[in-house]
């Protein structure tokens, strides 16, 4: 949960319900793969940032599939957090806190 203020100076609140943890770790795993059969087909790929997953290969089905999963994963977080009630509305800071000055 991040409280935010924003330009207006109105408080909200945002809450993460995404896979941003696991979806690093998707990403860190096949962007790592990626390279290893770059080196194997490509010898002298110019940088190694150009590394990608071959349509067709285990690996890019593999990563398919790894991010359908984060994203159901987020939209099963986003619809349970949506029946609990978590959801919050915009609020005037000035009304919630008193000023200081």
């Amino acid at each position: 949960m991040e409280v935010c203020l924003d330009e207006a100076e109105h408080v909200w609140v945002m809450l993460h319900t995404g896979s941003r943890g696991v979806g690093n770790m998707i990403g860190t795993y096949f962007i790592a793969k990626a390279r290893e059969e770059m080196r194997e087909h490509i010898a002298n790929l110019p940088d190694r940032d150009l590394a990608y997953l071959r349509e067709g290969t285990t690996s890019f089905d593999d990563y398919i599939e790894a991010v359908e999963w984060a994203q159901d994963f987020a939209k099963q977080n986003r619809a349970a957090d949506d029946a609990g009630g978590a959801r919050c509305g915009s609020l005037d800071h000035h009304q919630a806190v008193p000023s200081r000055n």
